[in-house]
C-alpha cells in the first residue's frame, strides 16, 4: 500500500489517498483532520491531470493483510504508532476485532 498526497492546485483542499502498489486502485482516502475513509472493495484510480507526492511506501512491517471471518480481506496499517484497519467497523467505531487478532 502506498500513501500519496494530492498537490494539484485547486480551489478546495487536497486529500491523502491510500493506493495499491500499482497505484491504480484506491483503497481509501483521508481529508485533513478527519478519520480515514476506507473501502471494502478497491476502486479504480486515475492520476491523469493531477499531481501527487508519495508520503511513504508502507513496508511489510507497517501493513498486514488479514482475512475476515466472512472471507473479506482487510489491511491493517501502522501509521505513526497508530493501527488502522480498512474494515467498516474501524471506519465507524475507530476500533475492530481484526487489529486485536493481528497482534
Amino acid at each position: 500500500m502506498i500513501s500519496v498526497r494530492e498537490v494539484t492546485s485547486w480551489d478546495w483542499s487536497n486529500h491523502t489517498y491510500f493506493l495499491n502498489d500499482s497505484q491504480n486502485k484506491l483503497l481509501g482516502y483521508q481529508v485533513d483532520g478527519e478519520k480515514p475513509v476506507t473501502f471494502t472493495t478497491p476502486m479504480d484510480f486515475d492520476k491523469r491531470g493531477r499531481k501527487f507526492e508519495v508520503i511513504k511506501a508502507d513496508t511489510e512491517k507497517n501493513t498486514r493483510i488479514i482475512q475476515g471471518s466472512k472471507g473479506s480481506v482487510y489491511y491493517i496499517t501502522n501509521v505513526n504508532g497508530v493501527e488502522r484497519c480498512t474494515c467498516t467497523g474501524f471506519k465507524y467505531h475507530g476500533k475492530c476485532k481484526h487489529i486485536k487478532e493481528a497482534v
